[in-house]
Parts: C-alpha cells; structure tokens; sequence
C-alpha cells in the first residue's frame, strides 16, 4: 500500500506531498463503470481548479481476503493484490496521459469509506461514483457513496452513473435551508460556477406545515443568505 507517481505521461512524478499547497483533489476508484465516470468528473475538477488529483482504491487487509487456514501466504496475497490493484489503475489512467493535471496512484488498505474519508481529510474534496462493483460488499458494508456523503469531512462529489445522458452542463444547483451546512455549501457552490463560468441557481426549501394544521414557530423559516 502507498501513494506512488502515475506512470510516464502524466506530470507530478515525487510521491513528496508538494502539491498539497495547489490544492488536493481525492477521487476513489475500483474499475467499475461508477468509478470510472467519477474518474473522468475528477481529472476535469481538478483541471479546472488547479488541484492536485490523488487517485486512490482501497482493498482488503489479506486476512479478510483469505480468513482461513490453508490459503497462501499473507506476502504473497499481498504482492497478488497490490499487482491486480496498480494494474488496474494504470488501465483507467491510460486514457489521461495528455490531461494537463498532476496526479498520483494510492492503494490503501481497510474499509473503503473509512480509507477514502481519511485520505481526504483537510482536502479540497472526495469525489466518488454512485455505484461501485460489488453488490455484496454493499449489502455487507453499506454503499460507499451514502457513507462518505454522510461521514466525510471533505466536501463529497457523488457522480451519477454514466449512462444517465442529457444532464445540464451549465449550471451549479444548491440547495440552502439556512443552516451553518447550508451556508458551506452556498460558498462552495458559488466558487465552482465561477470557476466553470456556469450560472449558479440557488434552491430554497420549505418543510410542510406541521401534521395537524400547526403553524411554525414565531419567525417562520428564514433561508440561508450570506
């Protein structure tokens, strides 16, 4: 495990975190198609922001791999899974070696949300796919996108499967219901329209009534403002 340079084409070689004055950019990866729309929104983000873009996938510890007796030797899993996991990032970063972006590979160890979020602590941001490539590890573990929009302490990009054509590409839409939250969301949905020069739209959204015809306290709901 461990943060290595991209293979030759991309600019950034040092694994020495130099770039973390630019600005960090932190996208998880598994080879799925979720991930590798995620991937493609990440290199244009940090393209766009002039961050760094850390490339990470996270894999399980060998003896979640293999709990049982008889299986083969914690190095050599070791070298089978960091071989299968650099390969595979290597293959989705192929198509990028003209992108005028610095990145770095990672492959860390553990429960991906809890990997991903650490990671992308005191970053400008954890960018991830909506689906990943196990419905098992799913089931078992929870989806990995609902866990770090929850936890995280970055700011989460969940991007949607790629199939869904027909998407605005010219607007930044926030929601806003006048929490601190709402309010962080605001600056940061201001600051990507203007770096992407699209229109920014904000949404204000008011609760129903109470149940039984209640009114809402003295004051109302006042939306979030700057």
């Amino acid at each position: 495990a461990g943060e290595r340079p991209c293979p030759q084409g991309w600019a950034g070689r040092s694994s020495e975190r130099w770039w973390v004055a630019m600005g960090e950019l932190v996208v998880g990866v598994d080879g799925s198609a979720g991930s590798r729309g995620a991937l493609a929104w990440a290199v244009d983000a940090a393209r766009v922001r002039g961050d760094h873009l850390a490339v990470v996938t996270v894999t399980s510890p060998p003896a979640v791999l293999w709990p049982s007796e008889g299986g083969p030797g914690d190095e050599e899993l070791e070298r089978v899974v960091a071989g299968r996991a650099n390969a595979m990032l290597d293959e989705m970063l192929a198509p990028y070696g003209d992108a005028d972006v610095t990145m770095t590979t990672a492959r860390l160890e553990g429960v991906p949300y809890e990997a991903l979020i650490d990671r992308a602590d005191r970053t400008n941001g954890l960018i991830v796919g909506a689906r990943g490539h196990s419905l098992y590890r799913r089931l078992l573990l929870g989806s990995v996108s609902q866990q770090v929009v929850v936890h995280a302490r970055a700011p989460v990009t969940v991007v949607p499967p790629p199939e869904e054509e027909g998407r605005r590409q010219d607007a930044v839409i926030v929601g806003v219901d006048g929490s601190q939250g709402a309010r962080r969301a605001l600056l940061r949905a201001a600051e990507e329209a203007r770096l992407r020069r699209w229109e920014l739209e904000v949404v204000g959204v008011q609760p129903p009534p109470p149940v039984g015809g209640g009114r809402w306290p003295a004051g109302g709901l006042v939306m979030g403002v700057l």
